[in-house]
């Protein structure tokens, strides 16, 4: 995996459960079209502005890394694992939840260096990372396991041994779109932190990229993703 683009976080406090909650993609809370609404805040987004977003707590997939001694192939089998299972889960869900139907949703990643240091492309080999895919509502880590030893051993990834199911929240938090170069996406990070600082927040959790390219893919030079900063 070349470089410029991953073992590309701010060290943060992200709150991470394994117990029950309602998150956005609970429709039982709001009616179907302002969750759409809302949900489509989060992850939807334009180069043109950078929007202020408060992010619930929501179900993910997700897979734990870091880019010590070089290590690229964590992250590569971490995607495939997680792609793998989140389809997997799709069409589990699909035969006990007749009409419910759900696109999988983007890969996302929280990224940050271990203690107080700064995320840069300088530190490379201290970035940690976490590997992540939303899911609906009816996703919990009991039908996870069930889906998981249901796979055929044959065919199951081997990153799909590290996937573990957690619900993270962000609360409140800046995001914009960065359409172009990988390796370009600091002159956006840039551009978001002086937007907080101007507008007297302070930036309090992990760099959050979601890839709406697929970065399996995507030419490294033609990456959409949205950067998102957590605020207080």
């Amino acid at each position: 995996m070349e470089r410029s683009g991953y073992c590309p976080g701010h060290p943060g406090t992200g709150r991470f459960y394994l117990s029950p909650v309602h998150n956005l993609l609970d429709r039982s809370r709001m009616e179907p079209q302002d969750a759409k609404k809302e949900f489509n805040r989060l992850y939807r987004s334009t180069t043109r502005r950078i929007d202020e977003v408060d992010v619930p707590a929501m179900r993910f997939l997700m897979v734990d890394g870091s880019c010590e001694g070089g290590n690229y192939e964590d992250f590569r089998t971490g995607i495939e694992g997680l792609f793998a299972l989140s389809q997997a889960m799709k069409t589990a869900i699909a035969k006990t939840k007749i009409g419910f139907e759900y696109a999988v949703m983007p890969l996302e990643c929280l990224w940050w260096v271990r203690g107080r240091g700064d995320y840069t492309p300088e530190n490379r080999e201290e970035w940690k990372w976490i590997l992540m895919v939303v899911q609906p509502e009816y996703v919990t880590s009991a039908l996870a396991r069930e889906v998981l030893g249901a796979m055929d051993r044959s065919k199951v990834l081997p990153g799909i041994s590290k996937v573990r199911f957690g619900i993270f929240a962000e609360g409140l938090s800046v995001q914009t779109l960065h359409n172009g170069a990988r390796a370009d996406k600091w002159t956006t990070l840039a551009r978001l932190k002086a937007f907080i600082e101007k507008k007297g927040y302070q930036v309090r959790g992990r760099h959050h990229e979601i890839y709406i390219s697929d970065p399996r893919s995507i030419s490294p030079d033609k990456m959409k993703m949205i950067i998102r900063l957590p605020i207080k």
